[in-house]
């Protein structure tokens, strides 16, 4: 890889960094956040899976897609 890429790539990546009391801040709004969503939402099942697809997009996951997240919930 070029030296000069790595080195904005490394900057970058830095900057990138988000602290954890950010997410922490991020989750008590969570809620209100997606509540037109979910109303707008007609099935209880559907319903669920927003609930499951947040928990997923929010969790440690490695990689944050459909099938990782489904994985979660078994």
């Amino acid at each position: 890889m070029n030296p000069r890429f790595e080195r904005r790539r490394e900057h970058l990546l830095k900057d990138a960094e988000v602290k954890p009391q950010v997410y922490r801040e991020a989750l008590k709004r969570l809620p209100e956040f997606i509540e037109p969503y979910f109303k707008s939402l007609g099935r209880r099942k559907q319903k669920v899976h927003l609930r499951e697809y947040m928990d997923g997009l929010l969790s440690d996951a490695k990689r944050k897609n459909v099938e990782t997240i489904a994985y979660l919930h078994a």
